[in-house]
């Protein structure tokens, strides 16, 4: 299945070790997020997750009930001027700090490796 909104990520497939990206989007937030973001995070988290770099600079980590999420706001994304490439970069990033820190072949979870 494909993301409409975003054509080249797939959708979410669930695997016991797994990297995911939501929009989160509350009316009044809340004190952790207090206005819409994207995030991701990786499960279960690996050390030092949050001591990898992201990308774009407005991308964060944020800790939430014990553990690290990737945050990218939504107004930063909104008032990019490639806010697609913005968020792909934020994915690539936050999936690459993932699978680097939990060690992953992330060449064996690639579309592109060889069959």
């Amino acid at each position: 299945m494909v993301n409409s909104a975003f054509p080249e990520i797939p959708l979410e497939a669930w695997r016991p070790t797994k990297n995911t990206l939501h929009l989160y989007c509350q009316i009044v937030g809340d004190d952790n997020v207090p206005a819409p973001a994207f995030y991701s995070y990786t499960a279960p988290e690996p050390a030092g997750l949050a001591d990898e770099p992201l990308s774009p600079t407005a991308g964060t980590w944020q800790e939430s009930n014990g553990s690290h999420m990737a945050l990218l706001m939504y107004d930063d994304v909104r008032t990019a001027d490639d806010p697609n490439r913005m968020v792909l970069d934020f994915l690539e990033s936050s999936y690459q700090a993932g699978a680097k820190r939990a060690d992953w072949d992330i060449n064996e979870f690639s579309s592109n490796a060889p069959a």
